[in-house]
């Protein structure tokens, strides 16, 4: 093979692998020409190696394959039915059960999303279970650039979705495995973390960064810390997993005195993986592990040891048992950032390797921002935002993490025994505080972060071009690299400018949710939301709908969102009561029993809403629409019933 990937021999395994599972869905020439290319350039590196990188490319195209969510039957779909299945996973998020569970009695066993109206239904991994409920494909919302839901479940291998109340799944049989034991023990440490001395917040916190359990944060402390650069300290990383390394090679320590010198190696590898298992294998702490084991490993057999090499090898591991990790932030993010690390970390160092304390303490800064090379603008298409001070807080907070987290065990631990350690908790709660405080005050500096980068997809290839244009540049100081990089920056700053997208000034858009019926009105960057919620709940409905239309509201610049009032006017948008004119048509939102004989007016367009139980052919010759919109709220059953009429007279209709 020839240099430089004579030092990294699995670098085109892994590329080849990658590749076959992108491709995968891409159809069978697409996959075809990856094959003969990956041939080519296989054999261009090295002379035998064509056959192993297609190889490579088929394997990833055939556990794509395997990984896809199984087709499932018309006649299965939005009918009720009585399924008996596996759990395979579990979580509490908003205060509801989710499960995803393996349909039994259903052609080809696919795989379900169970929302249960519970915010603990005492399920476990394993458990079979009997459930009646109505299933459903994957659906995005109707808003444009609302998040990709259909997708996202598709990566993840799920075939259908439901929501159950509490009690329409029963037990049938237990039946626990490995992962139903490792959710114990995540159970217990949660427990154990609670029962601790520790205060509220840093108990929140420490939820986050020792098992992965996110969901006790709050929005704001979420945002603080992405605002700030600092969001890799609240998902489980290589960070994590090295201050757990350390701590277990310090109380492991006794052992190399008593000349078992293997044991407290193999004792660390247990442990981590063991580590790994209970927060659930995510991949960015399953490649931190592997590469640990390799480094654990090529010491005890006395062999010299690649970082590069241990970090490809991680990852062809996740991609051959889970290909669809590598479309998830965490595992990009995550192997980008180490890669980064190691290729510009040292060579940004300008510290002599003579002055070995000074290069180590401006090596701090060097691995963050290496780290931002790589990982800056995954960050960026995902959360859309960059922060401008990023570092600043992880020379501040990256020191501190590892004492805090060491403290915060022990004092776990030491509470677990029943020992009183109120004083280290207090300095615990310090530390937490000191972090927050700081990131917090940091937020608040004018330009600490830059928000609503919304990219185009194309826009990240060339910028890794320019990434690897610029490590060519630190490594071989040619010239002709700094002109590509220059020569790439300028074409995709002007390209971007002239393919921006432009959005029209007013837009009128019904999403397709499930409780309530949202309509959003947007003049330029103020936005306004019709509801059928509730008075009491519509301050609920409106922030869910920040939330959950947040990249809707990033890209067009919206900085409000509002309630419009019975008698509200913005722009083109007039509303009296349930009807509304916008955009040159007119609605109503009908979501009563009974229709008043007053209310009867021609309309543009007739929602019907869950609350509304009458005949629809009643909505239909009173308001006569030029369409009926059947929303999404409204039961399934009523539903079918309400198209099954509209059909059947001719009516043109919508369903959300």
């Amino acid at each position: 093979m020839k240099a430089p990937f004579s030092f990294v021999p699995l670098l085109p395994i892994a590329a080849a692998l990658a590749v076959g599972i992108l491709v995968a869905e891409s159809g069978v020439v697409a996959c075809c020409v990856a094959v003969a290319v990956a041939f080519a350039v296989g054999m261009a590196l090295r002379g035998g190696g064509g056959v192993v990188m297609a190889a490579s490319v088929v394997i990833g195209i055939a556990v794509a394959k395997l990984s896809a969510p199984s087709i499932v039957p018309d006649d299965y779909v939005d009918t009720s039915r009585l399924a008996l299945a596996d759990v395979k996973t579990v979580s509490l998020r908003n205060g509801y059960s989710h499960y995803d569970v393996e349909l039994l009695t259903v052609p080809g066993r696919p795989l379900c999303k169970v929302t249960q109206m519970s915010s603990d239904a005492g399920l476990e991994i394993g458990d079979r279970v009997a459930m009646r409920a109505v299933f459903s494909l994957p659906k995005n919302d109707s808003v444009p650039d609302a998040r990709d839901d259909e997708g996202y479940l598709r990566r993840q291998g799920i075939s259908l979705t439901s929501i159950l109340n509490a009690g329409d799944m029963v037990v049938v049989e237990k039946r626990p495995n490995i992962f139903t034991y490792a959710e114990r023990l995540r159970h217990g440490v949660r427990s154990a973390i609670f029962a601790s001395q520790l205060s509220a917040p840093t108990i929140e916190f420490f939820t986050a960064v020792l098992l992965g359990d996110d969901s006790l944060l709050d929005d704001s402390v979420r945002k603080t810390f992405s605002s700030t650069g600092l969001a890799h300290v609240l998902a489980l990383s290589g960070l994590h997993v090295g201050i757990i390394a350390a701590i277990l090679s310090v109380v492991l320590f006794p052992l190399r005195f008593m000349r078992s010198r293997w044991f407290y190696y193999v004792a660390i590898i247990v442990a981590l993986w063991l580590y790994a298992f209970v927060t659930g294998l995510s991949a960015s702490v399953v490649r931190a592990v592997v590469m640990a084991t390799c480094l654990i490993v090529g010491r005890l057999i006395q062999r010299s040891h690649s970082s590069m090499n241990s970090l490809l090898f991680a990852a062809i591991l996740i991609l051959l048992f889970s290909p669809m990790s590598i479309y998830s932030a965490g595992f990009q993010m995550s192997f980008a950032s180490v890669a980064s690390i190691l290729v510009f970390a040292n060579r940004l160092n300008p510290i002599s390797t003579r002055r070995r304390k000074l290069r180590d303490c401006v090596g701090v800064v060097c691995v963050s921002v290496a780290a931002m090379i790589g990982t800056g603008i995954i960050a960026v298409e995902y959360f859309h935002v960059f922060p401008i001070l990023f570092l600043a807080a992880n020379v501040v907070v990256t020191p501190i993490l590892p004492v805090l987290m060491a403290s915060g065990i022990a004092v776990v631990a030491l509470s677990a025994f029943g020992l009183d350690v109120g004083w280290l908790a207090w300095c615990v709660d310090g530390l937490y505080s000191l972090i927050i405080d700081f990131a917090g005050w940091l937020e608040q500096l004018p330009f600490a972060s830059v928000d609503n980068i919304y990219l185009q997809d194309w826009e990240l290839i060339p910028y890794f071009m320019v990434v690897a244009a610029f490590a060519l540049l630190l490594y071989r100081r040619r010239a002709v690299y700094a002109y590509a990089m220059i020569a790439l920056i300028a074409f995709v700053a002007i390209t971007s400018w002239q393919l921006k997208p432009v959005f029209p000034s007013e837009e009128l858009i019904m999403s397709n949710e499930r409780q309530v019926t949202n309509v959003i009105y947007r003049l330029q960057t103020r936005a306004c939301l019709i509801t059928t919620a509730l008075p009491e709940d519509r301050a609920a409905v409106r922030d869910r709908c920040r939330k959950r239309y947040a990249d809707y509201f990033g890209r067009r610049g919206c900085d409000s969102l509002s309630i419009a009032a019975d008698s509200f006017s913005l722009g083109s948008l007039v509303k009296r009561g349930d009807f509304f004119m916008a955009l040159g048509r007119s609605y109503v939102l009908v979501n009563d029993s009974v229709i008043a004989d007053s209310a009867a007016r021609k309309v543009d367009c007739a929602v019907v809403c869950r609350r509304f139980r009458g005949n629809v052919m009643d909505v239909v010759g009173k308001y006569k629409p030029d369409t009926l919109v059947i929303s999404r709220d409204v039961n399934r059953r009523l539903a079918k019933r309400y198209a099954d009429s509209l059909g059947a007279n001719s009516v043109p209709y919508k369903m959300l």
